[in-house]
């Protein structure tokens, strides 16, 4: 490691795409690469080290020290796949696009059964306005694995921008058929926002304090407000007795805790539903929600989402 390079941390610049990276472990500490770098003084030339020095020291935002080992790796292996996919995208978001996109390139032709190179070469093509180009890389990754989440979920984006909203709604289900989580590192020893100088808009105590149960118990209190009763069970508590001895009345809504955009939410019309719909929902907690009959006179529900920041009111959507 160069001594200009310890204990640095480099400012991070804007990402203009969601560029995919390949991890070599769980993310690192200045543990992990003092113990990397031993490592290397013994094996100069094992290049699962050196990759693994390279991801560290992204991890630990020396970029150009991470730019340095990934073209260590290159030189000594020149189709790795991982080195071609993290080099690319640290130069991408650092303004070198035509190299990054060339790096891009290889990784595909080199590894056509990887579809995360797919994912990065067609968001290149795409933000250089080759749309056609963007949508056959999109495409030709599917076609090597056809459940990758990622990709359907920048075909959702693509198809959004240029105005194909029905294709983008179906990939974006698509891409939500599995939890689609992106994990960044954190630096820092402390709490996470005492250590930040970036305005906080929600504290971690508030989110933690938003559960759909905890909010319809708070809101309910407000006078004038009408929420529907919601309580947390274990799924071996969500039974007619239990639900009838707890206030409830059928018809109810079931919902399984985590997940959004209507998936794994339920509507029971009767007891004798109850054990089928149960058995349908995943986890080992259900929400149980009361059914208020919200429809208007022409027949529809309205589903209305309001952002609150800084005491403002920005309205994002309806649903009808």
């Amino acid at each position: 490691m160069d001594p200009q390079d310890a204990g640095s941390r480099e400012p991070v610049p804007s990402r203009a795409t969601m560029a995919m990276r390949v991890s070599a472990q769980a993310f690192a500490d200045e543990e992990s690469l003092a113990r990397i770098d031993a490592l290397i003084e013994e094996q100069p030339d094992d290049v699962k080290l050196l990759f693994a020095r390279a991801c560290c020291q992204e991890d630990l935002a020396r970029y150009e020290a991470a730019k340095r080992s990934y073209a260590d790796v290159l030189k000594r292996d020149p189709v790795n796949f991982g080195a071609l996919t993290n080099l690319g995208s640290l130069l991408h978001m650092h303004g070198q696009r035509v190299v990054a996109r060339a790096l891009y390139t290889k990784a595909v032709v080199e590894h056509p059964d990887e579809p995360m190179g797919y994912v990065n070469l067609g968001n290149a093509l795409f933000e250089d306005g080759e749309n056609a180009a963007a949508e056959s890389m999109y495409l030709a990754g599917l076609r090597v694995r056809g459940d990758y989440s990622n990709l359907h979920f920048a075909l959702s984006q693509f198809y959004r921008y240029t105005g194909n909203d029905d294709s983008a709604l179906k990939h974006h289900q698509l891409a939500f058929v599995k939890p689609l989580v992106r994990v960044a590192p954190y630096f820092g020893q402390g709490d996470i926002v005492a250590r930040s100088g970036a305005p906080v808009i929600n504290h971690p105590d508030a989110v933690l304090a938003s559960s759909r149960a905890s909010v319809t118990q708070r809101l309910a209190t407000i006078p004038g407000v009408i929420t529907p009763r919601t309580i947390a069970l274990p799924r071996s508590a969500v039974t007619v007795e239990e639900l009838t001895k707890r206030g409830f009345r059928f018809p109810l809504l079931l919902r399984s805790p985590g997940h959004h955009t209507g998936n794994h939410f339920a509507w029971v019309h009767t007891p004798l539903a109850l054990d089928a719909v149960r058995e349908t929902l995943p986890g080992i907690e259900l929400l149980a929600i009361e059914y208020l009959d919200g429809r208007g006179a022409d027949e529809m529900y309205r589903k209305y989402r309001v952002l609150f920041i800084g005491g403002k009111l920005y309205p994002l959507h309806l649903a009808i």
